[in-house]
């Protein structure tokens, strides 16, 4: 362990000390057979994308205000951070090339700081500036083909007692249900002795989507600009068409995967607006969604288990018919809805906040649900000149508020 003791100064009233950074190994060695894992044929397509998590957790009420327990709670996530890893071995490896990762025990980025601020004042009105800060290596969104690292863990210390745990996991070989499966099965191994006993990853994604034959095209790579990003938030009352957008491929394919299948299982359908040159309403565009949804996972989703590869290619055909419009501007829409982000109890309570650092993917909008899963915080990312027209159109905002306190 190294102890660095770096101090940052972010703002007037606030400060960074990074404490310690280390290595956290598996606790047991992965078998030598399990030492190459093989990539399925999606995640060969994903780009190295940094994906960025970060969970706030007040004070526990039975804590004490002159001996917080940073240290302890330090120890405890590094101790079932390794057993974990020992569980989802591939993660502590490091990605060996477009096709496989080396299952070689480097293990993954673990740092302490301490936050010389109060959580509240972080809450009260949330900075991207701040949040960027509770990550390591700034791997939010960093998509360097060089970095081979899957997993970076900084737990940050506040001095009211509260603490955050900023996340970044490689998009290669994890999706969102991976990230959030890993992260709640860390918790648990963290509060329950006995974890390891139902805590059962299923690794069957280059089982269930092989390469095969198929042509393997360039990697993925999305469009950074000059963008800005924005939080809005949606009350209970306002987001019904908005969660009826959300899929769930392991869940959709026939037959189902198991939700515990580990990989990155994403793929895309596209809703074109270019066809002449009409307006087209929000509703209207809702239905759009809705319906190219459905068709989506009645027409390839569905087979994509029993008639693979020959459905994928055929998918991937018609999308690119979609995108071949001349001057074509693409916008991205991930949803995070319905995932049980919020589950995540370390043994201190589940965490008053979940959210994502400030994107820099051109033109991409992700959903989250709020703490009572009612309602949805969106995170927009748009070129200035776009931006400064969105956040102030009237029609969105009788919707939605504008960065609110997360405190309310």
């Amino acid at each position: 362990m190294i102890h660095l003791h770096q101090t940052i100064a972010v703002l007037p009233s606030m400060e960074v000390e990074i404490v310690s950074r280390e290595t956290i190994k598996p606790s047991t060695p992965t078998l030598p057979h399990y030492r190459t894992y093989n990539l399925s044929f999606l995640e060969q397509l994903n780009p190295r994308t940094y994906t960025p998590i970060v969970y706030f957790y007040p004070k526990e009420a039975s804590a004490s205000d002159h001996y917080p327990n940073f240290c302890d709670k330090s120890n405890q996530l590094k101790k079932s951070l390794s057993e974990t890893l020992a569980i989802y071995y591939p993660f502590s490896g490091r990605i060996k090339d477009r096709v496989s990762i080396d299952c070689n025990d480097e293990g993954v980025i673990f740092v302490e700081a301490r936050i010389k601020v109060q959580l509240s004042q972080i809450l009260e009105q949330p900075k991207d500036e701040v949040l960027d800060l509770l990550f390591t290596d700034k791997l939010q969104w960093n998509y360097d083909s060089n970095l081979t690292v899957i997993l970076a863990v900084q737990v940050s210390f506040f001095d009211c007692g509260g603490m955050a745990i900023g996340i970044c996991m490689s998009h290669k070989v994890a999706d969102t249900s991976t990230m959030i499966n890993f992260i709640n099965d860390w918790a648990a191994m963290t509060r329950d002795d006995k974890a390891d006993q139902y805590v059962s990853p299923k690794f069957i994604a280059a089982t269930v989507f092989p390469r095969g034959e198929i042509p393997l095209p360039p990697e993925s790579v999305i469009e950074k600009g000059d963008c800005i990003s924005k939080r809005f938030v949606f009350d209970a009352s306002k987001v019904a068409a908005i969660k009826a957008l959300t899929v769930n491929m392991r869940a959709r394919m026939i037959p189902p995967l198991p939700k515990s299948s580990v990989g990155s299982m994403v793929w895309y359908y596209a809703v074109s607006t270019a066809e002449d040159e009409s307006v087209i309403e929000l509703h209207e565009l809702v239905t759009q969604m809705k319906e190219r949804m459905a068709q989506f996972c009645g027409t390839y989703l569905e087979k994509f288990g029993k008639e693979w590869p020959s459905i994928f290619l055929e998918c991937m055909e018609e999308s690119r018919k979609s995108f071949h419009i001349q001057n074509l501007v693409v916008y991205r829409c991930s949803s995070w809805c319905r995932f049980p982000i919020y589950e995540a109890d370390f043994g201190w309570g589940k965490p008053f906040w979940v959210t994502i650092a400030s994107c820099v993917l051109k033109n991409t909008i992700f959903l989250i649900d709020t703490r009572n899963g009612e309602g949805i915080e969106v995170y927009v990312n748009l070129e200035k000149q776009h931006m400064d027209m969105f956040e102030r159109d009237p029609e969105l905002l009788a919707f939605a508020s504008l960065n609110p306190s997360v405190l309310i």
